[in-house]
């Protein structure tokens, strides 16, 4: 989710909108992943739970925002998935502020199965689904299924799907390169190369393919 959106704000950025971030509190990896310009990372969530939500509220107040996107991934606010606070976040930015609240779905909640502890996890994770959905402005997804799961839980406000495109940027490779790979591992031209990328699943792969 981190890369999603580096990428995202990068865009954003050239296009000229002017981007903040809004992230937990940590050093920044100026190495690997520079802020581009037109874009300022702001590390000061020391929680996502209760404690820290007034903190979010001040902060979003005070950059001035118009429109927040909201990346919503569960875990990422809790390694259970039990959030709560983040939850509320867009409900208490319509009645304190003029923000706008863009909700991006990236995860949905626990899926049922025989373990009665996920199935309680499961329900909560529907309801708080339910209650970030209906404060929020605008809704998207990353994926076509999920504006169908919503549903099933009392959801029917529209849902636009943006899948999330490749993280990795295109280069070009030599026929020398892309023989010495073959060499490497073994194969030659008439092999179908196949390369995965991400968690396996029908909705998140992606593969790419090679011939050359």
């Amino acid at each position: 989710m981190g890369d999603y959106t580096y990428c995202l704000a990068r865009a954003l950025a050239e296009v000229g909108y002017e981007v903040q971030v809004l992230t937990s509190v940590g050093d920044l990896d100026d190495v690997l992943y520079p802020p581009p310009r037109g874009v300022l990372v702001h590390r000061v969530v020391r929680a996502w739970g209760m404690g820290g939500l007034w903190q979010i509220l001040r902060t979003v107040r005070r950059l001035h925002c118009d429109v927040l996107m909201l990346q919503y991934t569960p875990h990422a606010f809790d390694r259970r998935g039990i959030t709560a606070a983040v939850n509320l976040l867009p409900f208490l930015l319509r009645v304190t502020t003029s923000v706008r609240v863009l909700l991006n779905f990236h995860e949905l909640y626990i899926p049922f199965d025989r373990s009665l502890k996920h199935c309680l996890v499961g329900l909560w994770g529907r309801a708080m689904a339910f209650l970030i959905v209906v404060s929020s402005h605008s809704v998207t997804a990353i994926s076509s299924e999920w504006p169908r799961r919503l549903r099933r839980v009392g959801v029917w406000k529209r849902i636009q799907v943006i899948p999330v495109g490749s993280n990795i940027p295109r280069a070009d490779v030599s026929s020398e390169a892309l023989r010495a790979v073959r060499e490497t591992l073994g194969v030659d031209r008439s092999t179908l190369l196949i390369g995965c990328f991400g968690s396996a699943g029908p909705h998140r792969d992606a593969v790419l393919l090679r011939t050359a």
